[in-house]
């Protein structure tokens, strides 16, 4: 599945409520969280759009990880920018706690 964005962003709140998770129970953390693919690209393309990109397309890259306590979302991301038809690709790890909040982008 691939998610493009054309920069329409809903707030934090909308896409991060109904997450709980009690604190130090990661059993089936994957299954409890509500689309991490989606929580990843917002926060993506919160980041892109402050540096001026017109369109984000994420890709999930394989398997998530559960690992220490987060998950680790793998995903290819593909950013257009406006000035001069700029594109970065790369292949980043998209780390969710167990709460559902992004915490770090490798």
């Amino acid at each position: 599945m691939r998610t493009i964005l054309p920069l329409v962003l809903l707030g934090a709140s909308s896409i991060l409520a109904g997450c709980e998770t009690p604190s130090g129970d990661l059993t089936g953390l994957e299954a409890r969280l509500p689309e991490p693919t989606e929580r990843c690209t917002e926060v993506i393309s919160r980041s892109a759009l402050t540096h001026g990109a017109t369109r984000v397309e994420v890709t999930p890259a394989g398997g998530n990880l559960v690992e220490r306590g987060r998950l680790e979302v793998p995903l290819d991301v593909r950013i257009e920018y406006a000035r001069q038809g700029v594109i970065r690709q790369s292949g980043i790890r998209c780390v969710v706690d167990a709460s559902g909040q992004v915490i770090a982008l490798r």
